[in-house]
């Protein structure tokens, strides 16, 4: 599989209401914190409303916000996102989306290695509880993540791994 074949899956795979949700939404909300920027705050609830309905989007939201604040209190670096709308993923985009499938597909060893490569040790109960909160939400409204094999997430983790471009390009952080 080319670099084109893998951007073409990936394309297929984000514009899946549950994935976008969590990856568009990380993207926004964390721009928007960074930045202290209202527009994505926005845009953020908009996605959400869009797909869940305004009476079901809050609880969610709630749980998405508390486990993306969360995590950039309990990462063990700065948190890395690239730009709305990006096919790619970057490392951390990566290991949240696997956190959430983890977590929804009763996976723990995939759990277990996104929350190793994100999580200060001493934090990590706490990231994955509020992961659960939002992972669990998400799975009670009909939105599951497709499951991501661990040999994957280890891929993502690999040392030999080189970022593309835009990825290199993407210079906010959350922390």
């Amino acid at each position: 599989m080319d670099a084109q074949d893998i951007k073409a899956v990936a394309a297929l795979y984000l514009a899946r209401p549950p994935e976008r949700l969590v990856l568009e939404g990380y993207r926004h909300w964390t721009h928007g914190l960074s930045q202290r920027s209202p527009d994505r705050v926005e845009a953020l609830a908009t996605l959400y409303d869009a797909a869940l309905g305004p009476r079901d989007a809050g609880p969610v939201l709630s749980a998405f916000q508390d486990f993306i604040c969360i995590a950039g209190l309990c990462a063990r670096c700065p948190l890395r996102m690239m730009a709305s709308g990006c096919v790619g993923l970057c490392r951390d985009e990566a290991l949240i989306l696997g956190i959430v499938s983890g977590l929804q597909h009763d996976d723990n060893e995939a759990t277990a290695v996104c929350l190793r490569a994100i999580a200060h040790p001493a934090r990590a109960d706490q990231m994955a509880f509020s992961a659960g909160a939002y992972a669990f939400l998400l799975r009670g409204r009909g939105l599951t993540l497709m499951p991501i094999p661990t040999g994957a997430l280890e891929g993502v983790l690999s040392p030999n791994r080189h970022p593309d471009a835009a990825e290199m390009r993407s210079g906010t952080t959350l922390h």
